[in-house]
């Protein structure tokens, strides 16, 4: 295994354990460096994608039991509506801008989540539901982040972390699989985009099994932190 394959695997590794901990996190982490090792943003977007569907899938399957569907419907809905738009940005702007685009939103959304978090307040109705799926679907098709916006949904609408982890992992699943297949018709699912997850889900399997076992005994509230603080620095050096 080369240098590069490594570093990859053990990010899609670390981005699981975080995804699994927090309930989001993969493509924020793993969206640091994919573009660097991959060699491409538009393949580093897909391969996120791919990954982080089949890693909620994992989840979500696991703790299907836990799962509120009523949750899960108004954000879908709104998701995907917009996926496809933040999808055809990707194709028509420059790959440059593209880059500097996912820095800033990197420091934008640390910043937000260590300083603003505590102080909003999200009533979960519908409405609300729908809202934060549109944010989420056009981050999620524009730059492969789109789950703070489901998250903070999630958070004010679920009862206990159980269901809050279950039901973030079903839409995870659910709107990454359809992004998938809003990328495939696009043209973005290549063959070596297909050659990087299939690489990809041993590690996304570790990663599962680890954050699984820890669930209940780390301070996620730390972990967090940690993954904000990488959000910021990673975002400064995309912009620069």
């Amino acid at each position: 295994m080369t240098l590069t394959g490594l570093l990859f695997f053990l990010g899609c590794i670390g981005g699981s354990v975080i995804q699994s901990v927090s309930g989001f996190g993969f493509a924020i982490f793993c969206m640091t460096f994919f573009p660097l090792l991959l060699g491409s943003y538009n393949m580093a977007v897909a391969v996120s994608g791919l990954c982080a569907a089949t890693m909620a899938s994992f989840v979500a399957i696991r703790h299907r039991g836990h799962i509120n569907i009523r949750l899960i419907l108004p954000l879908l809905a709104g998701y995907y509506t917009a996926f496809p738009i933040g999808v055809r940005l990707t194709l028509v702007l420059p790959e440059k801008l593209l880059m500097r685009a996912l820095g800033a939103v990197l420091i934008l959304l640390s910043a937000y989540f260590m300083f603003l978090n505590d102080r909003l307040k999200i009533r979960p109705t519908i409405l609300n539901g729908v809202l934060f799926g549109l944010m989420g679907g056009f981050g999620a098709g524009f730059c492969s982040i789109g789950g703070p916006p489901a998250v903070l949904f999630l958070l004010a609408a679920s009862h206990g972390k159980e269901e809050y982890r279950a039901s973030s992992q079903c839409y995870f699943a659910l709107g990454n699989w359809y992004g998938a297949a809003v990328r495939w018709y696009n043209g973005l699912i290549t063959v070596p985009v297909l050659t990087a997850w299939g690489a990809a889900v041993a590690a996304l399997l570790i990663g599962v099994t680890i954050g699984g076992k820890i669930f209940s005994k780390i301070n996620a509230a730390t972990l967090r932190r940690l993954v904000y603080l990488i959000m910021a620095v990673s975002g400064v050096k995309m912009l620069f």
